[in-house]
């Protein structure tokens, strides 16, 4: 064997291993650098697809919220009793809320106990709950009246809850700074509005078929 000749070719090898691996190391080290740009732009992508599928979530609650103060509305506004709206409200975005740092409502523990009273096995974190939607839940209708005298009218009743954004760095895009119930945070208000017509009361008078007059 012409062990001059199989040195060049050996020498050649080697140096084609090592021009590989320096090509291989180099390749690494560009796709690392762009794999520590890229991928906190592709968490930050993901923490506001999740805070945005948070909200729209959110949104079917609240528009539930609206329909079911709604409901309250027309029969709650013609007997006097407009609390009952804004509690119908409350109840419906109960399991939406966080719990409140402050003490318990006292409604919110009338509430609890009632439904304990029912037979419903409602959390414990029911009235801590309940307070956080008290304070973040606005309820309004339109027109304005006495509707204890003017029954039967058309009203809006419009359901605006402070959802507590939690999902970190997506807050920014959309909420506010605020604190509700006793909760720091970043805040986003969503609205939902209902158009229901007043019942006529239980003092309407009504014709042989029971119609209101």
């Amino acid at each position: 064997m012409n062990h001059d000749a199989a040195q060049p070719r050996q020498y050649w090898l080697f140096r084609k291993i090592r021009n590989w691996g320096d090509e291989f190391h180099s390749d690494c080290g560009g796709a690392a650098v762009a794999f520590v740009i890229a991928f906190p732009i592709f968490l930050w992508i993901i923490a506001v697809l999740v805070q945005f599928a948070l909200i729209a979530n959110a949104k079917v609650m609240i528009d539930f919220a609206a329909q079911s103060a709604a409901r309250a509305a027309v029969t709650s506004l013609p007997e006097g009793n407009p609390d009952n709206v804004n509690a119908a409200a409350c109840m419906a975005l109960t399991p939406l809320s966080p719990q409140a740092s402050q003490a318990a409502a006292s409604q919110a523990d009338s509430a609890y106990q009632a439904l304990l009273a029912l037979g419903v096995k409602a959390d414990a974190t029911f009235p801590a709950r309940y307070t956080y939607a008290m304070a973040a839940t606005t309820t309004s209708w339109n027109p304005q009246m006495d509707f204890t005298i003017h029954t039967g009218q058309p009203v809006d009743v419009t359901v605006t809850y402070r959802f507590k954004l939690t999902v970190p760095g997506a807050w920014g895009l959309v909420g506010t700074s605020d604190t509700v119930a006793g909760l720091d945070g970043h805040y986003l208000d969503i609205v939902s509005t209902r158009h229901v017509f007043t019942s006529h009361g239980r003092a309407a008078n009504s014709d042989g078929s029971g119609f209101p007059q």
